[in-house]
């Protein structure tokens, strides 16, 4: 039912003043993802409902969790 993510933290303008972007470990629920879909970095957005989360996680690697997680049973 969850799947294990390495958030992307982007905190306004300092985001771009800083070259180097915090990095969190986060467990999304996948019952409440809205849509996924990469960017242009390389990186992938997750949608929720009420937010976005930029995760470092390639595209192909985040499909593969949400489909080995829904295999598992677990959703």
């Amino acid at each position: 039912m969850f799947i294990e993510l390495t958030e992307i933290i982007i905190d306004g303008l300092q985001s771009y003043q800083n070259s180097k972007n915090k990095l969190r470990k986060i467990l999304v629920n996948v019952t409440k993802l809205q849509s996924v879909y990469p960017d242009s970095a390389g990186k992938t957005i997750i949608q929720l409902r009420r937010e976005n989360i930029k995760a470092e996680e390639s595209y192909e690697q985040v499909v593969t969790q949400i489909k080995e997680s829904m295999h598992d049973g677990n959703v």
